[in-house]
């Protein structure tokens, strides 16, 4: 007897293909941020180089902003609908008013400092980088 779930599962699992494209560099490794010497690559960036890296910094930005706002709206929400009982520490410091303003402040900074203490360490130093390696 055979099992429905095993007979199947096989037709159920897409197949993935890889397509892997290839572009002739003369040995030069192509990249936005890795840039080596050939006799074939003038030593200009492209301007759609860094027009991409303002394309992605500002959707990294527009993401960080929305994050931080959807927080915001929540803790302002369960704030109001929710007794929470005990206020919010700010840091550990500060203490907030239980209250729907009071939990979106506290969402709002922890998060915003949880997500941009790391984002912009990481911005810090792939500039650095940029700038050693051009």
């Amino acid at each position: 007897m055979t099992n429905i779930r095993s007979a199947t599962l096989p037709r159920m699992i897409p197949r993935i293909s890889l397509l892997v494209m290839i572009e002739p560099t003369g040995g030069a490794v192509k990249g936005p941020s890795v840039r080596r010497e050939s006799d074939n690559q003038p030593d200009i960036v492209d301007p759609a180089v860094s027009e991409t890296r303002r394309d992605g910094r500002r959707f990294v930005l527009v993401l960080y902003a929305l994050i931080v706002g959807v927080t915001g709206a929540l803790g302002f929400v369960l704030g109001e609908v929710i007794d929470l009982g005990a206020p919010p520490r700010l840091f550990f410091l500060l203490p907030l008013p239980p209250t729907g303003p009071g939990f979106a402040l506290y969402g709002m900074v922890t998060v915003a400092v949880a997500l941009g203490v790391p984002l912009g360490l990481v911005v810090y130093l792939s500039d650095r980088l940029d700038a050693e390696t051009a």
